[in-house]
């Protein structure tokens, strides 16, 4: 099971771009070089966003800080969620998505998988995240997509 736009929307509401409840995400990427294919970029160990970057890496979506203007190179369809937090909304959508699967009667064969450069000197938060998600597909029968 991948988290999708629908479960983002329900506690991001703030977005631009296409919207469709069912486009899922392959992975989260909080670097914008690293290969990304059909993922959500936060750019949360990146300086500065960089949305070309991403875009080019494989991001189908973003998750952007609402204080930085998006760059006027961003498709038009490329959907946008805002935070005020980055770090804060990554938490709420790894919990909501963990509470998701674990909720799950089948067993999902699939889950999205969380990218991230260098975890260990990330921002506090982000390696108790990955712990977290890591932990859950470990499970017999469960793998990454």
């Amino acid at each position: 099971m991948l988290l999708t736009y629908g479960d983002i929307v329900s506690f991001l509401p703030d977005r631009i771009g296409y919207q469709d409840e069912s486009m899922a995400f392959y992975s989260i990427a909080t670097s914008c070089s690293l290969h990304q294919e059909k993922s959500l970029y936060i750019p949360i160990e990146d300086d500065e966003p960089d949305l070309k970057r991403a875009l080019e890496n494989g991001a189908i979506a973003a998750l952007w800080p609402a204080e930085i203007e998006v760059p006027r190179y961003r498709p038009n369809h490329f959907p946008i969620f805002f935070t005020n937090d980055l770090l804060k909304g990554l938490e709420i959508m790894m919990n909501e998505y963990l509470t998701k699967l674990e909720k799950t009667e089948a067993v999902p064969t699939h889950a999205t998988k969380l990218l991230c450069s260098n975890i260990q000197n990330g921002p506090a938060g982000l390696s108790e995240l990955s712990n977290r998600l890591h932990t859950y597909l470990s499970q017999e029968g469960r793998e990454e997509i």
